[in-house]
């Protein structure tokens, strides 16, 4: 199973998440994050015209240490989050963010108490160029895998 996490739009003003160490995505994971991102914004409808392509950010996430705490992202990169029980491929992590576009409804944003798309939102945001993630384990945790993309703007 997996729980969506609640985060704000770009940029995250609370973005908490709790996490014991990030590990950094492979070379391969990397190009299938960027590659997936870009592909997913290929197909937005309406199209962009002025979505940016998305590129490898400068790192592939932090590492933070001190166990699986709440801790407060303060990068001014839009953020999306994802926990699982099991390990996932990052295609299926934000696959799962895009394909909250099924609860979009024009005149976002929507009550507190009705279904969001703030995932869908920071991966198709017309302005990000810049996408870094980390995949972090907790084994003490019911979620044991917490995976992380910052999206950032130029």
């Amino acid at each position: 199973t997996f729980l969506p996490v609640l985060t704000l739009s770009l940029p995250s003003v609370l973005g908490l998440y709790f996490w014991l160490d990030f590990i950094r995505a492979s070379v391969s994971e990397q190009k299938t994050i960027v590659d997936k991102h870009n592909n997913l914004r290929r197909g937005v409808q309406p199209t962009a015209s002025n979505m940016l392509k998305m590129n490898r950010g400068a790192t592939s996430g932090k590492t933070r240490g001190g166990g699986c705490l709440f801790v407060n992202n303060t990068s001014g990169c839009g953020e999306n989050l994802y926990m699982a029980s099991y390990k996932s491929s990052w295609s299926n992590v934000i696959q799962s963010w895009a394909d909250e576009v099924k609860d979009f409804q024009y005149g976002y944003p929507k009550p507190v108490n009705e279904p969001v798309f703030s995932f869908c939102a920071q991966v198709v945001w017309y302005r990000s160029n810049q996408i870094s993630c980390a995949m972090a384990h907790c084994p003490n945790s019911n979620y044991k895998y917490f995976y992380v993309c910052h999206n950032c703007s130029p």
